[in-house]
């Protein structure tokens, strides 16, 4: 019998819940941690900001801009917005 990818001596490999995992320690490409943008979506009904968990931090306005239009193209029942810092409080750095 062949074993799939998850499969590891007969037992299933365990998958944290998207909820419970740690944040990624190194940017992904295109990344740049603290940028200063993100992209999140409109929550249907509500309107409410929803990002994801660990949302992806882009390094100029046009980079998120460009993300935010090819998500809205994807899904274009969705809105879209992108998210800027605007001042920090507290800790180093």
């Amino acid at each position: 019998m062949l074993k799939g990818p998850s499969e590891k001596e007969g037992q299933r490999m365990k998958v944290r819940p998207a909820f419970n995992r740690p944040a990624p320690k190194r940017p992904r490409p295109g990344e740049v941690v603290g940028g200063g943008f993100i992209v999140a979506r409109l929550g249907g009904k509500t309107g409410r900001i929803r990002a994801s968990q660990w949302p992806f931090e882009h390094p100029s306005r046009e980079s998120a801009e460009a993300e935010a239009q090819k998500l809205a193209a994807q899904m274009p029942k969705e809105r879209f917005v992108v998210l800027a810092v605007v001042g920090t409080v507290g800790g180093q750095g």
